[in-house]
């Protein structure tokens, strides 16, 4: 009895790690080129575009298996907050659990965003005045 249990014990034990293997949470070919054009990654995008099946480049021509990075509900929520003059222009919301960009340092480190200097005059050092 205690062999029978061991073996089928065992086969349940291969028969959950299989399930693993087969049923990864993989990422799509459309997926994987999106995020590569989004980082500006050429030559990743490149090869992917030409590993991809005629099947998969007609999918991603019309957007399927692509997940967006910010989930509609929270678009649709943003954009019924804003007024009507706040939409002109480009509007970007960031993903959730998006990480800051270089924009963001002046607020993170508390130092006030300095204006730049304006590129056609010349850089000269102030000297102090002797007495």
């Amino acid at each position: 009895m205690s062999l029978r249990l061991g073996v089928l014990v065992t086969v349940l034990a291969c028969s959950v790690s299989g399930c693993f293997l087969f049923h990864r949470n993989k990422t799509t070919p459309q997926q994987e080129l999106f995020e590569a054009l989004n980082r500006g990654d050429g030559p990743r995008a490149t090869q992917l575009w030409l590993a991809m099946s005629p099947e998969d480049r007609v999918k991603f021509n019309r957007g399927e298996g692509i997940t967006p990075a910010v989930p509609p509900q929270e678009a649709i929520k943003k954009l019924s907050e804003m007024q009507p003059d706040e939409m002109q222009g480009q509007i970007t919301i960031k993903p959730p659990n998006a990480g800051g960009t270089l924009l963001d340092l002046p607020q993170l480190t508390g130092h006030p965003a300095t204006a730049p200097a304006p590129s056609g005059a010349p850089q000269t050092p102030v000297e102090p005045e002797q007495p």
